[in-house]
């Protein structure tokens, strides 16, 4: 083979590069994708991106149905409720098209939501009186509901997590959390009578983004007490003898 044709050879095989190249380019089959962790009713704005260089742009916004949702550069989505016991998930896609200037292939971008529904906490213990000198383990628990039933956290969306704080007046002795349940163990029960308090807090253990009122929803607490009796004094002093 001589030159001339080993010239053209190399020729014809950058054209051929060149041109999948560019075809892919034209495609507009690539995209961008993100998830978003909220907290049901938490309200957001998406918004796509501005035009620049003397172009428009037009943009598509579709739900997971595939239905038209918007037609702006902007999409506020409000309510997002979740009234079941686990995370939901729902989808936006945003095509963006270029028109004026050169004919570029449109962006396609798609939002994730993941969507937790709100909890409720309840602690309780095991007795709600216990009588002073009579040691024994104060076990709490706390039982968690998401709209009313036990929380699904299941298939990668996380567990719960829970902080136990023993109340300050009386100050309440410390005792050991496991997840959902508090124990103080004997050699630590109260010597004084009174009314101990233990609070417990509940929330999601994976990270939600949004506003603080939009996640409190998604956080619960419940307050638990336990009372210490005194037991009952009997004497001479305390028991009365009448004569008749």
């Amino acid at each position: 083979m001589n030159k001339k044709m080993i010239l053209k050879s190399i020729a014809i095989a950058l054209f051929m590069v060149i041109g999948v190249t560019a075809a892919n380019a034209q495609s507009g089959t690539g995209g961008l994708s993100d998830t978003s962790k909220i907290c049901a009713g938490q309200q957001l704005t998406l918004k796509g991106p501005s035009a620049t260089g003397g172009v428009t742009y037009t943009y598509e916004w579709k739900n997971g149905a595939g239905t038209v949702v918007g037609t702006d550069s902007t999409l506020v989505l409000t309510g997002n409720a979740n009234t079941t016991n686990a995370p939901i998930l729902t989808t936006y896609t945003l095509t963006v098209t270029q028109t004026g200037g050169a004919s570029c292939p449109s962006n396609l971008y798609t939002k994730v939501l993941v969507i937790y529904p709100h909890l409720a906490v309840t602690a309780t213990p095991g007795s709600t009186f216990y009588c002073l000198g009579s040691p024994t383990n104060i076990v709490i628990t706390a039982t968690t509901t998401a709209n009313g039933t036990a929380p699904t956290t299941a298939s990668g969306y996380g567990g719960l997590v829970y902080t136990w704080t023993p109340g300050t007046t009386p100050a309440a002795p410390a005792g050991t959390a496991a997840a959902n349940v508090y124990t103080v163990a004997a050699a630590n029960f109260p010597t004084t009578a009174g009314t101990y308090t233990y609070n417990a807090s509940v929330t999601y253990a994976q990270t939600l983004v949004g506003t603080t009122a939009g996640m409190a929803a998604c956080t619960a607490s419940s307050t638990a007490n336990v009372v210490i009796n005194n037991a009952p004094t009997v004497n001479s002093t305390t028991v009365t003898t009448t004569y008749q």
